[in-house]
């Protein structure tokens, strides 16, 4: 019999007035699979794609590419977002056990 896959969720953080779910995650790069780097990921089970913030991207020197095409998001409020997503990475998570 397979064992079921399970991770531990270390810390549900308060943010203002929001909840945050937070796992321990390691980011990998796809142009050098030898480089890693361990961080915390947010988990939005609302959210339609997976996202980066650019701070983030610039501080650690992720290799970014902009897209043909910028598109807005819809946020959870029903609102639009102000601004459009210009770029996207290439990488690769894994959730920390």
């Amino acid at each position: 019999m397979l064992a079921t896959p399970y991770i531990d969720v270390h810390t549900i953080k308060n943010v203002g007035k929001t909840k945050e779910l937070r796992v321990p995650a390691t980011i990998i790069s796809s142009v050098h699979p030898d480089k890693s780097l361990h961080t915390t990921a947010i988990v939005d089970t609302g959210a339609g794609a997976t996202f980066i913030h650019w701070m983030f991207v610039r501080k650690h020197g992720i290799k970014s590419h902009k897209l043909e095409k910028p598109f807005s998001i819809q946020t959870a409020d029903g609102k639009t977002s102000e601004k459009k997503f210009t770029h996207y990475c290439h990488l690769a998570m894994k959730i920390d056990d």
